[in-house]
């Protein structure tokens, strides 16, 4: 138990002496005999109680406790008083807040039970205020740690996730930026892996309901009966294990964007609900008959060709036509490699801060390769094996190995398209290197022999 401090007031000496006697065992004690040093002592002490004579000259015991409400607020206030005007008592006892007042004559053993009871309602104040701070520290750093997490994710939703300068996605950037500031269901087809999801967040936290919930289902994970109660909740007693009642997705999103990955798996049931809510933006929670409104905004999306589902009856053309509202195809990086150098950049950077020795950048042999596969180059010259694996690869590029490094600083470079001075010096090299033999020998090396394999092995 904590040595609480205890402050007795009065003009009186031998008052304050015989207070000072009844508490000094329990307490610690510090005497005043007016109302102006007391409150000089309440400044530089930690006090927990306040024992006042109410009749004092200098200032009224009600006086003192009022400017003491001040200057420490949690501390518990009795006052002592021979008032024999009850309602004038009751007067002066709300101006102070007083917690009691004691009449004299006082009973020596009433008035120490009085003190422990309000010093039990002080350690619960001040207890209660303690948690209150914590409660107080703990929701602004949660706070603070939201407003954070929002802005990292709104960072990273800056189409970092999906790069390309391509014509293809900067289609797609043309479209979700018509989009993005309206309440129009979306459709987002594209095979797995080409950011889907991303894009979908990315329409959400930028759009008129950033400020609300956004919620995702891959209606492929769950089962039919699990799906329907995760996306429009169940009422007490629908089936065994529903113990209360539970809202669903639509409810919890209500105001915000629902996100529905691999449309096309919702079984024909679940099909029809969902439908129900794109027309009039009702449900019914599973087991109620009750119908409850929502305003969402729906975005799916899928990795199936939707006009060959309807064809083979498994996806209903009603459904498909109030979803294709606002329809954006992400394709796959193959169909647009000239991304490929701008994505490897964004991995690069991003997740090289997670390793000690972070790398900074691609070799020159590595860029230039990639000039050659994504068609901006005709050849690739390089003075490595790579070549040879990747001739294999692509027989309809020309990888020509050399014998030793002729470029300072580099492994190989690339032949861009559209060069003429470039393409004579390539043409006029190799009508040399064909006379004098060494052509022949360095492609009976690469491409017959294989004696570089046995190199790379070692």
């Amino acid at each position: 138990m904590n040595r609480h401090s205890l402050l007795i007031v009065d003009d009186e000496k031998d008052i304050l002496r015989t207070l000072t006697l009844t508490f000094e065992d329990d307490y610690e004690v510090f005497t005043a005999r007016s109302g102006t040093e007391a409150l000089g002592i309440l400044e530089k002490q930690d006090i927990a109680l306040i024992v006042a004579d109410q009749r004092m000259p200098e200032m009224t015991g009600v006086e003192l406790l009022q400017k003491a409400i001040i200057v420490k607020p949690q501390t518990i206030r009795i006052i002592l008083t021979g008032y024999t005007d009850t309602e004038a008592l009751i007067q002066a006892i709300n101006k102070g807040h007083i917690y009691q007042y004691v009449t004299k004559p006082w009973e020596r053993q009433e008035l120490r039970i009085l003190v422990r009871r309000a010093l039990d309602s002080y350690e619960l104040t001040v207890e209660n205020q303690r948690l209150l701070k914590e409660l107080q520290a703990a929701n602004d750093r949660l706070r603070d740690e939201n407003i954070y997490i929002r802005k990292e994710l709104h960072k990273d939703l800056q189409f970092n996730g999906i790069v390309g300068q391509s014509h293809a996605m900067r289609r797609v950037f043309d479209l979700v930026a018509k989009v993005i500031n309206t309440s129009a269901t979306v459709l987002l087809t594209g095979e797995t892996g080409t950011g889907k999801t991303l894009l979908a967040r990315y329409i959400h936290y930028n759009g008129p309901r950033k400020g609300r919930l956004f919620v995702e289902q891959n209606c492929g994970a769950l089962p039919e009966s699990l799906l329907e109660s995760e996306l429009f909740g169940h009422k007490k007693g629908a089936f065994t294990g529903a113990i209360q009642d539970q809202k669903g997705l639509f409810e919890a999103a209500d105001g915000g964007t629902v996100f529905l990955d691999e449309i096309s798996e919702m079984s024909p049931l679940l099909q029809v609900k969902l439908l129900q809510v794109l027309q009039d933006g009702r449900f019914r929670r599973v087991g109620d008959s009750a119908y409850r409104q929502v305003d969402v905004r729906i975005i799916v999306a899928t990795n199936r060709d939707l006009d060959t589902e309807i064809r083979n009856n498994r996806f209903r053309s009603d459904l498909y036509y109030r979803i294709n509202v606002f329809p954006i195809h992400i394709p796959p990086l193959r169909e647009r490699l000239e991304d490929i150098p701008l994505l490897a950049d964004f991995c690069l950077k991003k997740h090289g801060k997670r390793i000690s020795n972070p790398v900074t950048g691609f070799s020159d042999e590595a860029l230039a390769l990639q000039e050659v596969l994504n068609g901006k180059a005709h050849a690739f010259i390089t003075s490595t094996p790579t070549p040879a694996f990747e001739a294999l690869k692509h027989p309809d590029k020309l990888f020509l190995p050399v014998a030793e490094p002729f470029v300072q600083g580099a492994e190989g470079f690339a032949l861009r398209k559209g060069d003429p001075d470039a393409l004579n010096f390539f043409n006029n090299w190799i009508l040399l290197r064909q006379q004098d033999g060494w052509l022949k020998e360095r492609h009976d090396y690469w491409f017959k022999s294989r004696d570089w394999a046995a190199q790379v092995s070692e």
